[in-house]
This record gives C-alpha cells, structure tokens and sequence, in this order.
C-alpha cells in the first residue's frame, strides 16, 4: 500500500482537476479518472493508496467501485 497514491473518480472534469491540484500540492501522487470503466482498470492494476469517489457518482456505482476496492487492496483501511 502506498498512503501517498490517490485514484480520484468524478465525471465533472473541473472538480477532477480542483482535487487533483490540491492533492498534489499536499505531496500526494494522483490518478483522476473520469469514468467507471477508467475507475475499474486502475483499481484492478492495484492502485492501492486511497480512493476519492465524487458524492455526484451514482450510488450503485460508488458501492460497486468501493467493493471492487476492497477485494483488490484488502490491507487499506
């Protein structure tokens, strides 16, 4: 696990980029995705730091996506 890494997943692209502006400004290595399918590729790469998921993302999706998490970085808390 790697607490520096951060996958940020929102569809609105200014938000992405606010946060992925901020976060790197605070010494965190960020991958922004805007889609589900972008989310699922780099969760299942292993990109096991923390995972940032927009409060605007569908909650089946959010549910499906942190479960896929999970299963994948089980040792993140």
């Amino acid at each position: 696990m790697d607490r520096d890494r951060v996958l940020s997943f929102s569809s609105d692209q200014k938000s992405l980029a606010e946060r992925e502006v901020a976060l790197c400004n605070n010494g965190f290595f960020v991958v922004s995705v805007a889609s589900e399918a972008q989310a699922r590729f780099e969760i299942v790469m292993g990109l096991c730091g923390a995972f940032l998921i927009c409060h605007r993302i569908d909650p089946l999706v959010t549910q499906e996506l942190a479960t896929l998490f999970k299963q994948n970085c089980p040792h993140v808390l």
